[in-house]
């Protein structure tokens, strides 16, 4: 099942609020306090008596009312796809006054809420849109992501942890509506330092080294870029659309030239285009050697770079003839994510 996780336009909330993040209490994580406090805590996994349903929507009215009570300007509103139908999504919030959960840090995110349609849970939604989330922040600048659980959610917190983050906080007082919960906040670093600088590392995978920045509105563009996905992400390189709004923030362009090439967004801040995007990720894919070499051979240099040219000026004209439509709209970050895994998906997220 190939899973297309973008962000999605505020209109498309309330589409993401018929989304179900209802879910069962099967199990809690009782938390006993150690000598006082001095020792710690000690968690512990039990049965309830009586399973029970919790549904965080219930209590506030979930999406559909979150533009009534904060700023959304900052946020980013994710939304995971097969053919077409919204099958999870997730929101991460970031510096957004008065928002608490923020610490009135803006190196940090908050992944607000996450939730899958139940008949896609289990399928790898849940982790795909994790590392959108973690993309997202990043490119923003962030060095870390915050989520909020609660005792009562025992599959988000495995989740959770199997996505890198680490328990940093334990608020036994935090609902004092609902005293038998505890607030369980989770961490994750989206960022490490080496003699090199700082180098983006979303998601526990490779370090990133760049992005590769494409066209979503032609069609050959959106196709053939999604394609290779895999194989860049090997090499280090993730993918998103040139209409991204983090990659209008990021590359430095004016806007009526922001589509008129192939662009690579480099970890330091560097800016590759056109036919040199092409060298910079050939030169490090051993089989594509003898095409770098022969693209920037003496001569067949030009060649190269003058059929890219040809080629980018007419490529929606290629797209139709080809019968390969591109995006309708503006499209979001990252744009596809084909997991190799499957991974449990839960429901989770702030209140």
């Amino acid at each position: 099942m190939r899973v297309d996780v973008r962000e999605e336009p505020p209109a498309a909330i309330a589409e993401y609020a018929a989304l179900s993040i209802a879910f069962q209490v099967g199990r809690v994580l009782d938390v006993a306090v150690i000598d006082g406090g001095f020792g710690g805590f000690a968690l512990s996994e039990r049965a309830v008596d009586a399973p029970y349903v919790k549904d965080y929507d219930a209590g506030d009215g979930g999406p559909a009312r979150w533009a009534e009570r904060f700023d959304l300007s900052r946020w980013g509103l994710l939304g995971a796809r097969v053919d077409g139908r919204l099958v999870g999504g997730a929101a991460v919030a970031f510096d957004t006054p008065g928002l608490m959960m923020l610490e009135e840090r803006r190196d940090l995110a908050v992944l607000w809420d996450l939730r899958v349609a139940s008949e896609a849970r289990g399928t790898g939604v849940g982790a795909a849109l994790f590392r959108a989330v973690e993309a997202w922040a990043a490119a923003r600048g962030c060095r870390q992501l915050k989520v909020e659980t609660q005792n009562v959610n025992v599959p988000a917190c495995r989740f959770y942890a199997r996505q890198g983050c680490v328990l940093g906080g334990i608020h036994r007082f935090a609902y004092p509506g609902l005293p038998h919960e505890v607030q369980l906040l989770w961490y994750k670093d989206l960022y490490r330092r080496d003699g090199g600088g700082t180098h983006l590392q979303p998601g526990g995978r490779m370090e990133t080294q760049g992005w590769v920045l494409y066209d979503d509105a032609c069609g050959f563009c959106r196709r053939w870029v999604p394609f290779w996905a895999s194989t860049l992400r090997r090499r280090g390189f993730d993918i998103a659309p040139l209409q991204s709004p983090w990659v209008r923030e990021k590359v430095t362009v004016a806007e009526g030239d922001l589509l008129d090439d192939l662009r690579l967004l480099l970890g330091d801040g560097r800016q590759v285009q056109g036919a040199d995007v092409y060298r910079h990720v050939m030169r490090r894919i051993w089989w594509a050697w003898p095409f770098y070499v022969l693209a920037c051979a003496p001569g067949l240099r030009r060649v190269f770079d003058g059929a890219y040219r040809a080629f980018a000026t007419h490529r929606h004209r290629f797209s139709r003839a080809c019968g390969l439509p591109g995006a309708v709209g503006d499209a979001g970050t990252p744009p596809a994510f084909a997991p190799s895994d499957v991974t449990a998906d839960v429901q989770a997220r702030g209140s």
